[in-house]
């Protein structure tokens, strides 16, 4: 109920609703509020509809990747996603090498850095009636193609974790074997399992029964990843891939628009804001604002995230002949966190490859991001540059 009402009241004034579900979490997260509300069993009730959330967020994601739209792209989306990607990529990198931290924790630092949130820079560009405009077009098109990097971000997490589990010596050679088994795997559910599935819910399947063929689908690709060690990451975001462009091949866009629909309604009337609630709770935010090396490092990689993401927009929005404010305006456009690095920090933190307080500060990155940049955006695009984006059309 708090998480809806903190969310009502941030989306009134143009923030974005998952604030107000992290914030809400933050709050229930004081060590005395936590040890006054929850118990155990409620907690690990929590945990178990959060990880559900977790399997069908990424899930979601799958079904937005359209593979064959990637060939479409202009170049200048192309140079923009490319540069916002490698170059907070690799100052996240730099930064958390500087402050001491281990090359694997700088590595995935780097990489949730590189992420956008396309559903927040979305909500923005509609709200604003930029949708189709031209500057709004390329940041949408840069942020779906942004989907490869974090689909590549999911694969060397799922990677790290596994040469974790296995000595170096017998990990290689088990771990090429289970990718084999994996990817034939794979196949037999894209050409046997889901079309079978499929046609047995008949020419007209109600919502009900896709909405269970869907279900069965992609917890069955979560289960048999992560007994692969693969995680259930990977296997939820593959299983989405499978189900749309199953559908899309046996031309039944209609079912495949209706499932989409379905997860949606699913994940972010429920499960969504119970995930990033649970993150919330897990940072204890009392005693992040007690320690001042963790506040400046926060504050620190939040800087270095806003740059990275606003110098490659400027720099890929150059290189195709753009202008610097268009670029600049790309970048706070982009600079949204707030999804998949937040899952990736949430895995890498259960399998020990970060610490604790590296979760806090990917947590704040996001947070703040997520609350500023949307701000700025619409500062920037409604008072400042708005006849000048309208005349790039």
């Amino acid at each position: 109920m708090f998480a809806y009402l903190g969310s009502f009241i941030f989306g009134k004034i143009g923030i974005p609703k998952i604030i107000g579900h992290i914030s809400v979490g933050f709050l229930l997260g004081i060590p005395v509020l936590k040890e006054f509300i929850f118990n155990e069993e409620s907690l690990m009730l929590i945990t178990s509809l959060a990880n559900l959330g977790l399997i069908f967020l990424l899930y979601f994601i799958g079904l937005k990747i359209n593979l064959k739209s990637f060939f479409r792209f202009s170049g200048k989306a192309l140079n923009i996603s490319l540069l916002s990607a490698t170059i907070p990529f690799a100052l996240g990198l730099l930064t958390c090498l500087y402050f001491g931290k281990s090359i694997v924790e700088s590595v995935i630092v780097g990489a949730c850095l590189s992420v956008t949130a396309e559903a927040v820079s979305g909500a923005v560009l509609e709200e604003l009636k930029l949708m189709n405009t031209k500057i709004g077009e390329i940041i949408i098109e840069a942020g779906i193609l942004d989907d490869i990097f974090e689909i590549m971000i999911l694969a060397i997490l799922s990677t790290l974790i596994h040469t974790s589990v296995y000595s170096v010596a017998g990990g290689v050679v088990r771990f090429i074997v289970e990718i084999f088994v994996f990817v034939l795997i794979i196949l037999i559910i894209r050409y046997l399992f889901v079309p079978m599935t499929l046609d047995l819910l008949g020419k007209r399947p109600t919502h009900a029964n896709l909405f269970t063929a869907s279900f069965i689908i992609v917890l069955l690709m979560a289960a048999i990843s992560d007994y692969l060690k693969m995680g259930v990451v990977l296997g939820a975001v593959i299983a989405g891939i499978i189900v749309k462009h199953t559908l899309i091949k046996e031309h039944k866009i209609g079912e495949e628009k209706e499932v989409a629909d379905l997860v949606e309604t699913v994940t972010f009337g429920f499960l969504e804001p119970l995930f990033f609630i649970w993150i919330g709770i897990n940072v204890d935010i009392t005693r992040f604002l007690t320690d001042p090396s963790l506040i400046l490092l926060a504050l620190v990689v939040t800087l270095v995230a806003t740059i990275g993401k606003i110098l490659g927009s400027i720099i890929g929005n150059h290189l195709s002949g753009g202008s610097l404010n268009e670029g600049f305006i790309i970048g706070w456009g982009m600079n949204s966190r707030g999804a998949v690095e937040l899952i990736a920090a949430t895995i890498a933190l259960e399998a020990n490859l970060i610490s604790v307080e590296m979760n806090y500060v990917i947590v704040i990155m996001a947070f703040l991001t997520t609350l500023i940049s949307p701000l700025i955006f619409k500062h920037l695009t409604y008072h400042h540059h708005y006849k000048q984006i309208k005349e790039f059309d």
